[in-house]
């Protein structure tokens, strides 16, 4: 077990340094390499999901501010979202805080995000939408996937639905014509 987290820890390394190197010299390279720079971090980043997910310490909770998070996130999915023209809109995330398990929490939200930039029609937006309220904390994500529906593995999805599992984190995804939408329920 040690030794395969330090193999996977050690691939997401070199390949965040890659995506790094790309992200500064894009116009160097072709759309089609860019896409697949970003695909294998995807990949790399849910093999790290993984390792998290079977981690023996995420019980571990503190208080986390959704805005920075939601900033981390974001920062994270700039080449993705800069390829396919996507704009983001963030809503009532701020001052928010909640307490649970930082890093799973990231890894959720990057996961659905990712999923929504990519899925996303080519200029379309992905709007993030947060609605506290007394007992939970609701984040909605709507786009528009422009009338084609999403073709993956579901990798992603089983393991963002493990991760959210384990923190008490709900998470509900429905697809209503060219309209996907994303609700999480944090317990507050």
């Amino acid at each position: 077990m040690e030794l395969r987290r330090a193999i996977v820890h050690e691939l997401a390394n070199k390949i965040s340094t890659l995506k790094q190197v790309v992200e500064l010299n894009r116009d160097k390279f072709d759309r089609e390499f860019l896409y697949l720079v970003d695909n294998i971090d995807a990949l790399t980043k849910l093999l790290l999901d993984l390792e998290i997910a079977g981690s023996e310490n995420i019980e571990s909770k503190r208080k986390v501010n959704l805005s920075h998070l939601m900033e981390d996130v974001l920062s994270e999915l700039e080449l993705l979202a800069e390829l396919k023209g996507i704009e983001f809109s963030v809503k009532g995330c701020t001052e928010v805080e909640v307490t649970t398990n930082e890093i799973l929490l990231k890894r959720i939200l990057y996961n659905l995000l990712h999923n929504a930039v990519k899925y996303s029609q080519e200029g379309g937006k992905v709007e993030v939408v947060c609605h506290p309220s007394v007992k939970e904390l609701e984040i909605k994500i709507v786009n528009s996937v422009g009338g084609k529906h999403p073709k993956g593995s579901g990798v992603g999805l089983q393991v963002t639905r493990e991760l959210a599992k384990r923190v008490g984190v709900s998470v509900d995804l429905t697809l209503n014509g060219a309209r996907a939408k994303a609700l999480l329920k944090i317990p507050l």
